[in-house]
């Protein structure tokens, strides 16, 4: 099953593919979430509730502010409390680096073959 969604939510753009076992969501340009609960809440409206397994795609992403760090953390939080994942797949450098200088845990990967091989090792 793979439906593409193009739509605006609390984010700029997003380019969201529901995959068999998860969300993909492609961030276009340089999103900029105005409220972390904002899209934690979409998220889970979006999901149904269910297993939160979510990639994000940040390869268009060159710049991340506070308020998309924050609502990054609690979406991961909450999709981890739901027996979930948020991986992060190709950040720029920059992204990376301030992803990693927040403190927070995410998990980020090369590519996005490396993400579906993850999901393939654990579910």
């Amino acid at each position: 099953l793979c439906i593409t969604y193009l739509m605006s939510g609390p984010a700029d753009l997003l380019e969201i593919q529901r995959l068999n076992s998860h969300l993909y969501v492609r961030l276009k340009e340089n999103v900029q979430f105005g409220r972390a609960a904002a899209f934690r809440d979409w998220l889970n409206d979006f999901t149904g509730g269910e297993d939160c397994r979510v990639v994000i795609d940040a390869t268009e992403v060159m710049y991340i502010n506070v308020m998309s760090l924050q609502a990054l953390g609690e979406t991961a939080l909450f999709c981890s409390r739901k027996g979930g994942f948020l991986f992060i797949v190709n950040p720029s450098p920059y992204v990376r680096r301030t992803i990693h200088l927040s403190g927070l845990r995410l998990e980020i990967f090369a590519g996005v073959d490396d993400a579906r091989a993850e999901i393939s090792r654990r579910f």
